[in-house]
């Protein structure tokens, strides 16, 4: 019997990624375009393990869910995990895991971009900041 993962939040570049990883593995995986709420948490049924992201919640609620669902772990896809309640996941023999950092080279590659595409995006800033200016201007103190 595979061990089952269920992935929320995911986008197609996501599901290319783990499908190539998984071909060493041979894991079951069901992908979730929607973000993990109290309203999907249903879809963990069946699941062994599941995977988030930063606009996921797996507060106390969802949980006592996953947990009733026999998850047994939940893996984070970002190194933040204000979305996740810790105790709650313990409660319930939750094992949780993350991110533990982001590469330095990684982060410092995205600020590259950002810098590097600024100039094409100069005129709409700047047009923003005008109507802005414009807006603080007729209003009255």
């Amino acid at each position: 019997m595979a061990y089952t993962i269920a992935f929320f939040g995911t986008k197609p570049y996501d599901e290319s990624s783990f499908n190539d990883k998984n071909k060493e593995f041979g894991f079951e995986i069901r992908y979730y375009k929607g973000h993990l709420n109290k309203n999907n948490v249903l879809l963990t049924q069946g699941v062994d393990a599941v995977c988030i992201f930063v606009n996921d919640v797996a507060d106390a609620e969802v949980i006592r869910v996953m947990a009733a669902n026999g998850v047994k772990l939940l893996a984070l896809r970002c190194a933040g995990f204000n979305n996740v309640d810790l105790d709650a996941a313990a409660a319930a023999g939750i094992t949780v895991v993350r991110v533990p950092a982001y590469s330095p080279y990684a982060v410092a590659e995205y600020l590259s971009l950002i810098h590097i595409s600024e100039p094409t995006r100069l005129g709409m800033i700047s047009y923003a900041v005008f109507c802005l200016k414009k807006k603080k201007q007729r209003i009255p103190n």
